[in-house]
């Protein structure tokens, strides 16, 4: 009789450092260890007899059960597996290189989708560091990461910020090149600090990461300072220069990746402030609305929507 489907997505670039073989981040979302598990078996049986991934098993160590049947979906940063990859992502600081997805309805027993996909590819090869140890206690920083992430893509639905930020960041560290990385790093930096009116000068952005580094206890001198540079580079871009032959170009924005983890990070782990920074989104969408729809006494042209 069959079941209900189960997928498991192996997670390429983590080693296993937990307590226990297992450890619940939510309903339905479990991280396990993948050495010893029905998965393995299956996993092993799928290179050596069907020859995926050319016959040969790579080293992945770590994977996340996941009730019902998903999708990888390219690039879509709205679907399931690609939301939890970029949640593993802020919270680790090293992007998901690669995924193997297996879906079952016998317990793993046997195969009944499995689909494999690169996320971290081309120049953002140089974003990652290899091989963090998915510990306890990075798992409950998974938990509670995932739990905000949830909550700000039910709010996505009325234009909360937060999860708009994050598509941003899930671009950036997928982009095949540098430069895209650049501009989407800032682009989610400025999604998520200026609700109001945007500036067309990136300060206030900057004074706003600042302020939330020394907040949440990141070294906030070196982050002014990288920013700083960040925005030069994505306004040069931008307009077309080539910036890559930029001194520092490649240092700056590797950091800057890592300075706007950290950022995401310490608002996925505090969702009073999670909820904050989406209620500025909220609050603004509301006063565009009545103006909207407040009697009119003269005929100038209603406040833009941005």
């Amino acid at each position: 009789m069959s079941k209900e489907p189960v997928s498991a997505v192996l997670l390429h670039g983590y080693s296993w450092g937990g307590e226990e073989e297992g450890m619940l981040l939510g309903p339905g979302v479990e991280l396990c260890a993948l050495e010893g598990s029905p998965v393995a078996v299956l996993y092993d049986g799928l290179c050596r007899v069907q020859k995926a991934d050319d016959g040969e098993p790579f080293l992945y160590e770590v994977y996340a059960r996941l009730d019902g049947q998903h999708e990888i979906t390219a690039s879509d940063p709205c679907s399931s597996v690609n939301r939890f990859s970029n949640v593993v992502t802020v919270v680790t600081g090293q992007p998901v290189s690669m995924v193997r997805l297996i879906t079952s309805t016998d317990g793993f027993e046997t195969v009944d989708v499995t689909e494999k996909a690169l996320l971290s590819c081309g120049q953002a090869e140089r974003l990652e560091r290899r091989w963090p140890a998915i510990t306890s206690e990075v798992a409950r920083s998974l938990a509670t990461a995932w739990a905000t992430e949830e909550s700000a893509w039910e709010r996505a639905k009325s234009r909360g910020r937060l999860f708009r930020a994050l598509e941003n960041f899930h671009y950036a560290w997928r982009a095949p090149s540098l430069d895209q990385t650049c501009v989407n790093l800032g682009t989610c930096l400025a999604v998520l600090l200026t609700p109001d009116q945007p500036e067309e000068s990136p300060r206030p952005i900057i004074e706003k990461a600042v302020a939330l580094a020394e907040e949440s206890a990141n070294n906030a001198g070196d982050a002014a300072a990288t920013l700083e540079r960040l925005f030069e580079l994505r306004t040069k871009v931008i307009f077309g220069i080539d910036a890559a032959d930029e001194p520092e170009f490649v240092d700056t924005v590797v950091d800057g990746f890592h300075i706007v983890a950290g950022l995401l990070r310490s608002v996925l782990l505090n969702p009073p402030l999670a909820r904050k920074l989406d209620g500025g989104a909220n609050n603004r969408v509301a006063r565009v609305r009545r103006s909207r729809t407040a009697p009119r006494t003269d005929r100038r042209a209603a406040p833009p929507v941005c």
